[in-house]
C-alpha cells in the first residue's frame, strides 16, 4: 500500500493519475498548503523540502518526494511506462525532465502572472507567454497521439 501526501495542485495529480494507470493501491493524506501544514515535523521528517506530494511505500518502507522522482519510482516498482529498450527509456527520461524543468515552471510562471497576479506587469508576463509558446512547438505534429514512438511511454501523461 502506498501512502500519498498531497494537494490538488498540477504536481499533485501528476501522481494522483500514475496510481491510478498502474493500478496501485493507496491512500490519500491531504497535505492543505494554504494552512501551512507542509511545514509540521509530522510532514517534514516525510519531505524535508516541505512541499507537495510524497509517497511512502509501506510495503518496503521507502519514502519519494518530488514529482518526477515519485513517478521514475512508480514506473520502475511497477514495470509499467519504461521501455526495456534503453534508448526509449532514456527518451522517455528526457521528456520527463523537460516537463519537470520547462514545462511545469514555465507555465506555472505565465499563469500566475497572467491570471493571478495583482498587478498585470508585461515584465513579469512576457517571459512566460514567450517559453511556452516554445515549449508548445515541441509537441510534435498534432496528428500525433503520443509524444515519441507508438506506444504508451508514460510520457504523455505528464503533459
Amino acid at each position: 500500500m502506498i501512502d500519498l501526501y498531497t494537494l490538488t495542485t498540477p504536481n499533485g495529480r501528476k501522481v494522483s493519475i500514475a496510481l491510478e494507470e498502474m493500478g496501485l493501491p493507496y491512500n490519500v493524506h491531504k497535505i492543505d498548503i494554504t494552512k501551512g501544514e507542509q511545514f509540521t515535523p509530522e510532514y517534514i521528517a516525510i519531505n524535508p523540502n516541505s512541499k507537495i506530494p510524497a509517497i511512502i511505500d509501506r510495503d518496503e518502507e521507502i519514502t519519494v518526494f518530488e514529482s518526477g522522482a515519485i513517478s521514475i519510482y512508480l514506473a520502475e516498482k511497477t514495470n509499467r511506462f519504461f521501455s526495456t529498450e534503453r534508448k526509449q527509456k532514456y527518451q522517455s527520461l528526457e521528456w520527463l525532465m523537460f516537463q519537470m524543468a520547462s514545462v511545469g515552471p514555465m507555465f506555472g510562471q505565465y499563469n500566475h502572472f497572467n491570471r493571478f497576479a495583482l498587478e498585470k506587469i508585461p515584465y513579469a508576463i512576457a517571459p512566460g507567454n514567450l517559453h511556452s509558446r516554445t515549449i508548445m512547438k515541441f509537441r510534435g505534429n498534432p496528428a500525433q497521439f503520443y509524444l515519441f514512438g507508438d506506444g504508451d511511454n508514460g510520457c504523455d501523461r505528464r503533459q
